[in-house]
């Protein structure tokens, strides 16, 4: 009787080691919450459009989608805002879009330059689909006709025709600025 009950008490033993191992683990559970995409893609175009026309267009290496398929994740972006015939061109390192919330956000040495000659130099730039504003929190210079406009933040149109300065403003020649 002994040996039927050690062998009964390995066996649950064992089966209790191989669910443990073989088990899912409880969610947070070691696993660092670190979300996991619902889908990746490589080389695409990602772009948001209004009574059928395209207010923003971004060809991107690499992009993730979150699992809520709300909020894309996205590098090596390359793209435009459009208005009319007017449009700003884009490159950045990488940015995020967030769809119900019609926010578009890009960061990593933002360079742009209009249709009209405008060059722009920013660290990050956030676009407000609700009131199609462009704005940055952080340092930018914006250089057209012999000028440099600088500030620690601004908002603005989408194509910068129309630009707020905000902190520390200052409109120069660009000869005197360098």
């Amino acid at each position: 009787m002994n040996k039927k009950l050690a062998a009964g008490a390995a066996a649950l033993l064992l089966c209790g080691g191989l669910w443990f191992l073989f088990s899912a683990p409880e969610e947070g559970a070691g696993t660092d919450n670190v979300p996991v995409p619902a889908m990746e893609f490589s080389d695409t175009e990602v772009h948001e459009l209004e009574n059928g026309n395209i207010v923003w267009k971004m060809n991107v290496g690499h992009a993730t989608l979150d699992a809520d398929k709300n909020t894309m994740h996205f590098t090596d972006v390359d793209g435009y805002f459009k208005n009319d015939d007017m449009e700003l061109t884009l490159k950045a390192r990488s940015g995020m879009a967030k769809r119900q919330e019609r926010l578009l956000y890009l960061e990593g040495d933002v360079e742009g330059q209009t249709s009209d000659g405008a060059v722009l130099h920013a660290e990050n730039l956030t676009y407000d689909g609700t009131t199609n504003q462009l704005s940055t929190d952080q340092f930018f210079t914006v250089e057209k006709d012999g000028k440099i406009l600088s500030a620690d933040s601004f908002t603005a149109d989408r194509i910068l025709q129309t630009i707020e300065a905000r902190g520390n403003a200052r409109l120069a020649d660009k000869e005197a600025a360098e």
